[in-house]
């Protein structure tokens, strides 16, 4: 019954000077709340205590008595709930300022953080494009390597076929020129000029006639 966290019942059979109690209790709470500038909390309290001092309270068989007993304590407690509710009304304004302040807050830090994703997702196309630009330039080089590997063993290849359908028609013609050199020599040796005849013919008869 006294637990302030839950809502208070009140009851003909338990002392109203208890109830009492529990509403300084609550007063107490809020005012802390207030002093610690914790205006949720602060807020809920004083919910708490002007509900209980308004509505709870009064339902009470010996607050409803006609007597001077409680009086004190009830005109007490009235002012309280009056300076409490206004209170609650200025809190109630700076809760509401402190929750714009918030939300600029969070609007900021959400704006921040999408400017931040849109930078790293930026940065990660930036990335990936020069990666792609790498693996490009390298394919090209390895292609570049491939085709001049290709036409170098081609022309290996072809000066291969060249010197192979070459050296038989150099031998021919070594072995032709060999013979062309020899068949001259042979014929000079085996005919006399005419010249020659001529000179030996007329030896001769000069020889014959010295005879005679």
């Amino acid at each position: 019954q006294a637990d302030v966290g839950n809502t208070i019942r009140v009851l003909d059979s338990y002392p109203l000077d208890k109830y009492f109690d529990i509403s300084q209790r609550l007063l107490d709470a809020f005012q802390k709340a207030v002093d610690g500038r914790r205006l949720d909390e602060a807020y809920v309290y004083g919910l708490r205590f002007a509900a209980f001092g308004l509505e709870s309270l009064p339902k009470h068989k010996e607050y409803r008595l006609q007597t001077t007993r409680y009086n004190k304590q009830k005109r007490r407690n009235a002012i309280q709930v009056e300076k409490v509710i206004s209170m609650m009304e200025i809190i109630k304004q700076r809760m509401d300022a402190e929750e714009c302040v918030l939300q600029e807050k969070r609007r900021a830090q959400e704006e921040e953080e999408a400017e931040r994703q849109r930078e790293l997702e930026l940065e990660e196309q930036k990335t990936m494009k020069e990666q792609q630009r790498k693996l490009e330039l390298q394919k090209k080089k390895e292609d570049d390597m491939k085709s001049k590997n290709v036409e170098q063993s081609a022309m290996t290849k072809l000066l291969a076929m060249q010197s192979k359908i070459s050296a038989p028609k150099q031998q021919s013609s070594d072995e032709h020129h060999f013979s062309a050199s020899k068949k001259p020599a042979n014929i000079e040796s085996s005919e006399t000029p005419p010249s020659e005849r001529q000179i030996t013919d007329n030896t001769a008869t000069q020889s014959g006639e010295h005879g005679e």
